[in-house]
C-alpha cells in the first residue's frame, strides 16, 4: 500500500488522486479511521471477496485495537466493486449503507464511464458516514 490511494487501474487523474489522498488522510489524522482505495485492472480469475478481504487484512487498515478501517476496491475488467469494512466501523458504515453507496452512487456513474466521479463521490460519502457527518437512511 502506497498511502490511502492506490489507483492501479488509472481511473483517477493526478488531481483526483490528490483530492482523494487529502480527503482520506484528513479523516485518518482527525479520527484515526483509515479508508483506502484500491483499483486494479483485473482480478485475473481470483475471487472478488477473497481478494479484497486479503488486501484489507494485509494492509491492516484502521487502528489496531479498534479495527476502524475500510477498503473501497474496484476490479475494472470484471466491473466489480466491493467495500470491506473493519469490525470497528460496522456500526456506522453498515452493509446496507455500503450497498447503497455502490448501487446509488458508483454504478450510475460507472455506467456512464465516469469512474472518477463515482469513486470520489463514494469516498466522500464513506468519509462522511464514518466521521458522523452524513447519515444515510436504511430503508
Amino acid at each position: 500500500m502506497n498511502g490511502p490511494v492506490n489507483d492501479l487501474a488509472n481511473l483517477l487523474s493526478q488531481e483526483e488522486r490528490e483530492q482523494a489522498f487529502t480527503l482520506l488522510q484528513n479523516l485518518n489524522d482527525t479520527t484515526g479511521i483509515q479508508i483506502a482505495l484500491l483499483t486494479i485492472p483485473t482480478l485475473q480469475g481470483e475471487d472478488l471477496e477473497e481478494f479484497s478481504l486479503s488486501v484489507a487484512e494485509s494492509w491492516k487498515l484502521g487502528q489496531e485495537d479498534k479495527d476502524t478501517g475500510a477498503l473501497l476496491f474496484i476490479a475494472l475488467a470484471e466491473r466489480s466493486i466491493r467495500i470491506e469494512v473493519g469490525y470497528g466501523l460496522e456500526d456506522s458504515l453498515t452493509d446496507m449503507q455500503c450497498g447503497k453507496i455502490i448501487r446509488e452512487i458508483m454504478v450510475p456513474e460507472f455506467q456512464q464511464y465516469r469512474y472518477s466521479q463515482g469513486i470520489i463521490q463514494a469516498l466522500q460519502t464513506m468519509v462522511g458516514i464514518a466521521s458522523g457527518e452524513i447519515v444515510i437512511e436504511e430503508n
